[in-house]
């Protein structure tokens, strides 16, 4: 079954039901599985609709507490080096 994709900043906020700038907070200090595919030039970003919908589950189920501690952070910072590469 193929993965639905979603194009742009506005579907994913539609998606989550947030704010455009909200999703691009997630996806720099949250680790939310955004890709980015270069053309010509400019980098046009899309998700898979499966990809955030369990990374959206994963946060409900993740403790708060954990979501402040170091090696949370660690991880996010290193998913966003990875992410511009």
């Amino acid at each position: 079954m193929p993965q639905e994709r979603m194009e742009g900043w506005k579907d994913m906020a539609a998606h989550l039901g947030r704010s455009v700038r909200t999703v691009q907070r997630w996806e720099r200090e949250a680790g939310l599985p955004v890709r980015r595919l270069v053309v010509g030039g400019k980098a046009q970003v899309f998700a898979y609709r499966q990809e955030l919908d369990g990374w959206r589950l994963s946060r409900e189920a993740e403790p708060e507490q954990q979501r402040g501690g170091l090696f949370y952070r660690l991880r996010i910072a290193w998913h966003n080096i990875l992410m511009r590469k």
